[in-house]
């Protein structure tokens, strides 16, 4: 989490987790877990809270917390409830508050599936006529580009990534992908020249449509934030399942990480 989300580059954005250590004069809080694992563990603790907190307001409609609750309100016969409908309308809820976080259970199943059995099974060469089948889909995909240079390549999933969470090269025309950022990094300073793909960034002009430039930062900046929230939601959980000695649950944590 520390690389994902404290950038120094990032301390002028109100609302990073950055710029709020700084607010906060949690300056301990910067110098990375591995030197100061408390002071990080804590602020990072209290801003998932915060998160937690925020995305209730949104789901209930909220501009401060002291406001009378309009939208999914406490069900007025709620003090006569057994524990069990109790702990029901609570899941409920939960339910409710995470499906507007957390990816959709059936598509993050089929892909955890589909992911799984490719890399139990291969990634067999999408060429007809091949049957060489790669351990690495990145593999695959420099066997493709050299041996079939006229397979077409599906390029889904991101600018950065592709559906199956590999890293693409950055120059628009090379289609190669990599396992991790430091071998795409490598690649792109060899054969490519990283230095004037920065270059061509800097020149490029903004956009001239200001509402398109402001929708553009408002997506940026819910995805920032939703993301924070996941993988706050994600290493509370991973702790939880620590400290109640639920090694099965923490499993399952482990493997959504992996993903």
């Amino acid at each position: 989490m520390f690389n994902l989300f404290v950038k120094a580059e990032s301390a002028s954005s109100i609302g990073t987790s950055y710029a709020s250590m700084n607010r906060c004069g949690k300056t301990n809080a910067k110098k990375a877990p591995d030197k100061n694992y408390n002071s990080f563990k804590e602020f990072m603790d209290r801003e998932t809270e915060a998160h937690v907190i925020a995305k209730w307001m949104v789901l209930l409609e909220l501009r401060i917390l002291k406001t009378p609750l309009k939208n999914r309100p406490i069900p007025a016969d709620a003090d006569t409830w057994t524990v069990e409908e109790k702990s029901s309308w609570l899941a409920s809820e939960t339910k409710e508050f995470l499906s507007g976080v957390l990816l959709k259970q059936e598509n993050f199943t089929n892909r955890v599936s589909n992911i799984d059995a490719a890399h139990r099974e291969g990634f067999p060469c999408r060429s007809p006529n091949c049957q060489t089948v790669f351990s690495l889909h990145s593999s695959r995909v420099r066997h493709e580009l050299s041996q079939h240079p006229g397979l077409d390549i599906e390029n889904d999933g991101d600018h950065d990534r592709d559906s199956l969470g590999y890293y693409k090269c950055r120059n628009e025309e090379c289609r190669h992908i990599f396992t991790t950022n430091a071998t795409r990094k490598r690649h792109e300073k060899q054969l490519h020249q990283v230095e004037h793909f920065h270059e061509a960034e800097k020149d490029k002009e903004p956009p001239n449509d200001e509402e398109n430039n402001a929708n553009t930062s408002n997506g940026n900046i819910y995805n920032y934030h939703n993301a924070r929230l996941q993988c706050g939601l994600l290493v509370l959980n991973m702790m939880d399942a620590i400290k109640e000695r639920d090694g099965s649950r923490l499993v399952r944590c482990l493997k959504i990480v992996t993903i």
